[in-house]
Order: structure tokens, then sequence, then C-alpha cells
């Protein structure tokens, strides 16, 4: 539904000819700005703005919205100051962070409160996707930063790991995968299980696979019998019975300490991939997103 944020984002980019000077006068990142923007057009049906690699333009629909625009931005203002809330307007920063499934779950929480506790007057937005989008979202610039558990190929893309994630076999703690973990069955035991995996944009299924064709283990001779992108949908399929996941330790490891789940190592020494923050090599990061690395590094030096 159209919103302020959108009204305003669309008059100062209008106003300004320009996404980064509509961005610096409302205090908002780019980023912030151009998703704005986008789901007003998309609202309203029409292109507001001809975009091209140096300037932006107003569509005839532009046009005739501006002056709309223009009316309700200055009945904002004088609200503003009748009630004196243009200094906290103008105090919150909004960072807007794409992130995969485990990283959003298990570590960005942590990671935004210890932001939080440096700067009070930042404002989070968080999008979960595969890392395939993250990549797709940062790349685009449509989003301030990323975290990935897999490096998608992407010419803008940076990654900065800064997590050791494992990645383990899990499965129904039963009789049957008892007497497997009492063995030490060679890894290649799961070519004949009923396995259930990530979707194909998941960075845990791009570095299980790529592990397993490490271990000699081809894709095509998995007896795949589900694809589930929900890590806690797909946990509780295991602890059902319905086969066995290659997951991150972060996801299963309170299942498996509870004795819901049992967990197997993928191969001699286990399966390891990084956790990465991701950011738009053609830009500098805002100083918003600076903070964020900042309460990376003091969390995991």
């Amino acid at each position: 539904m159209m919103n302020l944020r959108q009204i305003e984002a669309f008059y100062m980019v209008a106003k300004n000819n320009s996404f980064s000077k509509a961005a610096r006068e409302l205090h908002l990142t780019q980023p912030t700005i151009s998703t704005n923007i986008t789901n007003l057009e998309k609202e309203l049906g029409t292109p507001l703005f001809i975009r091209s690699t140096t300037s932006v333009a107003l569509t005839e629909n532009g046009e005739k919205l501006y002056i709309q625009a223009k009316r309700i931005v200055d009945a904002t203002k004088m609200i503003d100051r009748i009630f004196d809330r243009k200094r906290e307007r103008e105090m919150r920063m909004e960072i807007v962070i794409a992130a995969s499934t485990v990283p959003a779950q298990y570590l960005i929480p942590q990671i935004l409160l210890e932001a939080s506790k440096q700067d009070k007057s930042l404002q989070f937005r968080l999008i979960e996707c595969d890392s395939e989008e993250v990549a797709n979202k940062v790349g685009n610039q449509l989003v301030d930063i990323g975290f990935a558990g897999s490096v998608i190929e992407n010419r803008y893309c940076k990654y900065l790991p800064f997590y050791d994630d494992e990645l383990i076999v899990v499965a129904p703690n039963n009789p049957y995968y008892q007497g497997i973990q009492r063995e030490h069955r060679d890894i290649r035991w799961i070519e004949g299980e009923r396995i259930i995996l990530r979707e194909a944009g998941s960075g845990t299924r791009k570095e299980a696979m790529r592990v397993m064709k490490r271990l000699g283990i081809a894709e095509e001779n998995l007896n795949i019998v589900a694809i589930i992108s929900n890590p806690l949908t797909l946990l509780q399929s295991i602890a059902g019975g319905m086969g066995i996941t290659v997951i991150s330790k972060l996801a299963a490891q309170k299942y498996i300490e509870d004795g819901t789940l049992l967990g197997f190592s993928l191969g001699e020494g286990g399966a390891h991939r990084a956790i990465s923050l991701v950011y738009n090599s053609k830009d500098n990061m805002s100083e918003s997103a600076q903070q964020i690395q900042r309460a990376i590094e003091r969390l995991y030096p």
C-alpha cells in the first residue's frame, strides 16, 4: 500500500534529479530510496522515472504525480514543525540487509544487537532470501549489505568471511541410524538413504553439493525425496523420519543436543564453509553499514 515514505522518496528524487542526493537529504541509504520508488511504481502500475547511467527524469505520469507529492510533503513538513518532530525524523538511519537463512536466523540477531549498543539511532530492515538472491540484491544496489553462506559469482559483490560454519549430515535418532553412527561408516552410506535438500539457490545446498562431489558422491546418485527451503520445517521432517539431510550445524545443534536428531561429520575432518558479509564493490560502505562491520569484528575477532 502506498505510504508517506514512498511519496517523500519520489518527491526528493524528482526535485534533485538524483537518487543519491535524495538519499542524503532524507537521511536514508540509496537502496532504501530505490526500494521505495520501485514499490510506488508497482503500486501505481506505471514507471515514474526514465533512468539512465547519468541521470533520472520524470515520465509523463511522474510529472502528474509530482505536484500532488509536493503538496503532501509540504503538509508533512508543516506537521513536523507544529509538533517538533523534525529532529527525530532526521536522526533515524535505516540500513537494508539481505541475508540467507542461516545467518539471518542464527547470527544476525546478535550482530544487530551489538551494533545497536553503539548507535541507538540505527534502524534495520532485514530481507531473508537465499544466497543467490543476496548476491543479486547487493550487486544491483537494492540493499546496503548482505550476509551469505556461499560465494556466488557476481562482478560487483565483495565477500568478507567472518564465521566458520560446519555442514553436517542429520538423521532421525533411531536404532538404525544409531547403528550407523556406532559403526563409523564411510560417508558414502548416504547414497542409499532418502535425502531432503534445501532449494537450488541455497548456500547450504551449494556448499553441500561441492563437498559431496569432492567425496565422490554424485548428485544424480542421491535419492532426493523432497526440497524444503525452511530449515525448521526441514529439521522437523527429519525428526519425523522422512529421511536425512545436510545442514548447518548452527541450525541443527539444539536438536542434536536434546537427542531429537543425530549428527554425522561429512567425511574426514568435516565440511566447513564461511559465512560472509557481502557488499557492493562499486560503492564505499555507508557509515551505518560500517557500524555493522565493526559489530562483526567485535563479536568474531
